[in-house]
């Protein structure tokens, strides 16, 4: 069905059902650019809320990043009825200096700002500066208790950290971590899958920036090879380090060692050298956009779509700006991830096309006795890939 509600297989329950955990959809929507900008491009207030019921009603029901203002608007002018379909993921950092009462007083005024009777999911984003993580867990599992959290999820958590929750009792639904085609392994290790549970059971993951920030989408599809033609927006500058890096890692020494010179050379003019963009279009566009047209998709939906295929990844998220972005086209995108199952030769082309040898299926032997606490400071891991199995 092109349009109206996803069916029920779109949607996972990860939370205690005595909690009343909201269901989180398979392609969850981040408000991007909950900022002055993006408002002011805004009719009014209003149209934020419009386009937010714009997309509940086509059956994405998962948003992350929202501001409590963006929230506020939403739960004020939404039936109930209708709220209790959503999950609206609120996102807290560890706090550096903190009590209990602090950090529950945190949350609590959220629930009063944005004028709800408990919060869908509360996403504890973790800094390295804050000794309290195990603490906030504890002021976050008593709310849960009195009924004012309905499920806790983490962002960028370590193996170790995830493991040390959860010998002290706390699981998290899921773990939000960053990962797209020019840098996969990154940020998602075998270490992170097989980091909870103690007895071989993982937390599940939900993948952010699948695009790379709009890169892997139909706008650079044959684009012009001179990137001093092309001009990347702000959303995608952040992740020219990571075309660099791609560039680096699929071609051979002498050209990865040309392609480093060229790239300090341009460096302070902070635009990509010629040769990466060359072999950007060629062996990564070109695989993208030969996979899309096979399956008469689009480009983005076929990265989307890989992400959501490895194993444990139970979510992904895409971005919309309120302000900026057509819903209508995002809708129907993001609908074709849906439709779309991506084949063992997709997979393999795609993981070609990214510069890193496809891993085995099996999980790793592991002996969580003999587990290094300093294991967090390794980032070499491997992706685990789909079983292949339809998701629905």
């Amino acid at each position: 069905d092109k349009e109206g509600t996803l069916p029920n297989e779109c949607y996972q329950t990860l939370g205690k059902e005595e909690n009343d955990s909201r269901p989180i959809c398979l392609v969850a929507t981040r408000l991007d650019g909950n900022n002055q900008k993006n408002r002011d491009l805004l009719v009014n207030d209003d149209e934020s809320v419009y386009k937010m019921q714009k997309l509940i009603d086509a059956g994405l029901t998962t948003f992350e990043g929202g501001d409590d203002w963006t929230y506020q608007q939403l739960v004020h002018q939404t039936p109930r009825s209708v709220l209790e379909h959503c999950n609206l993921i609120v996102s807290v950092e560890v706090p550096t200096t903190m009590n209990y009462v602090s950090g529950r007083d945190q949350i609590l005024q959220k629930i009063q700002t944005i004028g709800c009777d408990a919060l869908d999911t509360v996403q504890v984003h973790y800094t390295r500066e804050s000794p309290y993580y195990l603490d906030f867990l504890d002021v976050l599992a008593d709310l849960q208790n009195d009924g004012l959290v309905r499920s806790v999820a983490a962002r960028n958590m370590s193996p170790s950290l995830l493991r040390e929750a959860n010998a002290n009792g706390f699981s998290m639904e899921w773990n939000q971590i960053s990962s797209h085609l020019l840098d996969p392994v990154g940020n998602y290790t075998t270490d992170l899958l097989v980091a909870a549970g103690g007895g071989g059971g993982a937390t599940p993951l939900v993948v952010e920036n699948s695009l790379a920030g709009g890169i892997l989408t139909e706008r650079h599809v044959n684009q012009p090879a001179d990137p001093y033609v092309f001009q990347f927006n702000a959303r995608e500058k952040p992740y020219i380090p990571s075309l660099h890096a791609w560039a680096q890692r699929t071609r051979d020494r002498a050209a990865a060692a040309a392609a480093a010179k060229s790239y300090r050379r341009n460096r302070a003019a902070k635009r990509p050298s010629l040769q990466p963009w060359a072999r950007f279009q060629r062996d990564m566009m070109g695989v993208l956009d030969n996979i899309a047209l096979k399956h008469r998709v689009s480009v983005a939906a076929v990265a989307m779509r890989w992400a959501l295929q490895l194993d444990q990844v139970t979510s992904v998220l895409v971005g919309s700006e309120l302000g900026i972005s057509d819903i209508v086209d995002h809708t129907r995108v993001v609908r074709q991830v849906f439709e779309l199952e991506l084949d063992e030769e997709d997979l393999e082309r795609l993981w070609e096309a990214s510069g890193c040898e496809k891993p085995e299926s099996e999980f790793p032997e592991f002996n969580f006795e003999d587990w290094d606490d300093d294991m967090e400071d390794n980032g070499n891991g491997l992706f685990l890939p789909s079983t292949g199995k339809l998701m629905f």
